[in-house]
């Protein structure tokens, strides 16, 4: 009988024990029995949208193409994918032109490619994302698509910067996350959500260190909560109907150098998605320039460089969180080849960085009232300009969105339930923001049981949802500054007494009393006349002229901020043809 040496035994013992490790390692990995796996794996079983995602979504026309990109297997069957595109409401199936096995993720993995069209007659809101596969995969992203009636028509975006969010509550005025650190929570995001949904801008920028992830170099909370800071960034832009466009920046990421940075910067891909990227509305380019890194620089100017010779693009935006210098290893557009406008973050300031050879624009922190700049782009025959790019300032176009604990400056108010269930609605939107939001929106939400009219707005999508028994109607409101927009919608078989213009002149007090740093003032005219309203001090010394002009008969409202004044007493006083009144009103800081 043959004897095997003691030493080869020990060496296929070895190789049995070594077998049997890495085997039980992988398990664990993929089970979750261990935190970090050393890549992301895929699993069979598993379908994710890469792209798009709520901080990159798509923008689409009604009738358009867009393409998703997804991570699964690769056998997957070609023919077995199908695509809906949801809201709150209702569903509506798209159609997949084209599947195909190939690279994704800015090209440096591979994945599946789906070319997705859209059916006409969908409704110009923002989509969830929802891909069915034959084989019982599914996969969703939320807030993922923005439906665009028409890519070349005026638009307008707001920009914040630096939330720095880590815990979930407010405990300052401003809605700082801690009285003595400058972080920013998800309770104050989540205050300025109806005031965006009502303004409708075409998207949110959050220009970068959205979550306060990293201290400084060799300081951070660890992974855990690094993941959970992110999670409350997303979770305090869930409400919103708009579309976010999100850039990351250092506080995000981290730089090469920063502790655990490998480890994070794996997780927060996976997590938060792609950290470059592009995407065109018709002739309006955006490109996500990401800093402090260029793990995609290569990629990014190819992009870039590639919309500049593109004669169907009459605009380019960069969205970046810093902007280094014009020679900067991080810059995309050189002097020979200028962007038409870069917009950052980072300096916690409201700043006109450069002027040549293109604009450079910094704006102040959002943990201030949740601070936000607007930019109106308008479309002509030359392409696309924004007059605030020459006045860009605070208090000019940059404002804080809201005031202590989130006393809102734009709302609405309905005068019945908006849930599906009445014949006729009217809704005042009241708006103390120096903005006129032109392409405002409203969904009315009306029994399916007559034919409905509306009065102050332009209805431009309704349809049917809860099996038939409900009917949406989507609005589209001009919403002037510092006055009142009343929309009202009636069903055709249904009697409703329209609300009486005012008989009288009449001058409210001023709501809150006592105030800090500002206050509402609404009054009446019974017939169209030449309105002043004037705030003095106690002396009959003129503080501020609130209205000298020419008004509509109904209700009014303006807006007095005394936030250089100091405590006291005030007088108020309208005057309106023949009228006159006078009110006292208190500062209090």
């Amino acid at each position: 009988m043959c004897q095997v040496p003691l030493h080869l035994i020990r060496q296929i013992f070895f190789l049995l024990f070594f077998k049997v490790f890495i085997a039980g390692t992988l398990f664990a990995y993929q089970s979750g029995e261990l935190k970090q796996p050393p890549s992301e794996i895929t699993d069979d079983n598993e379908l994710i949208i890469w792209a798009p995602r709520q901080h990159n979504p798509e923008f689409v026309e009604p009738g358009g193409v867009f393409l998703v990109e997804l991570k699964g297997a690769s056998d997957l069957s070609v023919d077995g994918w199908s695509v809906s595109v949801n809201n709150d409401l209702k569903s509506w199936p798209a159609i997949v032109e084209t599947a195909e096995w190939g690279l994704i993720h800015l090209e440096t993995e591979e994945g599946w490619k789906l070319r997705v069209k859209i059916p006409e007659d969908i409704s110009p809101e923002l989509m969830e994302l929802r891909i069915n596969h034959i084989s019982g995969l599914t996969a969703t992203r939320k807030r993922s698509v923005s439906i665009v009636p028409d890519f070349e028509t005026n638009f307008y975006i707001l920009q914040q910067s630096d939330q720095h969010i880590t815990n979930t509550n407010a405990v300052t005025a401003g809605g700082k996350a801690s009285k003595e650190y400058g972080n920013g929570s998800m309770e104050a995001m989540q205050w300025i959500t109806e005031s965006v949904n009502l303004a409708n801008p075409r998207f949110i920028l959050n220009t970068g260190d959205n979550s306060h992830v990293y201290n400084s170099q060799n300081s951070w909370g660890g992974i855990e909560k690094a993941s959970e800071r992110v999670a409350r960034f997303l979770e305090g832009l869930s409400g919103l109907t708009v579309p976010s466009v999100v850039t990351p920046g250092n506080h995000d990421t981290g730089w090469s150098e920063y502790i655990s940075f490998d480890e994070w910067r794996a997780r927060y891909k996976k997590e938060f998605g792609q950290t470059a990227f592009s995407f065109r509305m018709g002739s309006f380019y955006v490109v996500n320039s990401e800093w402090p890194l260029n793990e995609f620089y290569d990629w990014t100017l190819d992009d870039f460089n590639k919309a500049g010779a593109n004669p169907e693009i009459k605009y380019r935006l960069i969205i970046t969180h810093h902007f280094n210098g014009i020679d900067a290893g991080t810059t995309i557009s050189r002097q020979e080849n200028p962007a038409d406008l870069l917009l950052q973050g980072h300096r916690h300031n409201t700043l006109v960085v450069r002027t040549e050879p293109y604009p450079v624009l910094s704006v102040h922190t959002a943990q201030d009232y949740q601070r936000a700049a607007f930019f109106d782009f308008n479309r002509s025959e030359d392409g696309w300009a924004s007059p605030q790019i020459a006045t860009h300032a605070n208090e000019v176009n940059v404002h804080r969105m809201v005031g202590d604990w989130g006393d809102s400056k734009l709302w609405a108010e309905y005068k019945n339930d908006n849930n599906g269930t009445v014949n006729w609605n009217i809704v005042d939107i009241k708006n103390t923001l120096p903005h006129n939001f032109y392409d405002g929106r409203i969904r009315f939400l009306m029994a399916n049981n007559d034919k409905y009219t509306v009065d102050g707005g332009q209805v431009i999508s309704q349809y049917e949802y809860d099996d038939g028994q409900k009917l949406a109607i989507l609005v589209k409101v001009n919403i002037p500054n510092n006055g009142i927009t009343q929309v009202s919608v009636n069903g055709v078989n249904t009697s409703v007494e329209p609300e009486s213009l005012p008989d009288e002149f009449f001058l409210d007090q001023n709501y809150p009393n006592p105030f800090n740093p500002s206050t509402r003032i609404e009054f009446s005219i019974p017939v169209a006349s030449h309105v002043k309203l004037n705030v003095y001090t106690l002396t009959g010394q003129l503080v501020q002229t609130l209205v000298d002009g020419f008004r509509q008969e109904g209700r009014h409202l303006a807006v007095f901020d005394a936030v250089n004044l100091t405590s006291g007493v005030y007088l108020y006083k309208l005057e309106a043809g023949n009228y006159r009144q006078v009110k006292q009103m208190t500062l209090i800081k």
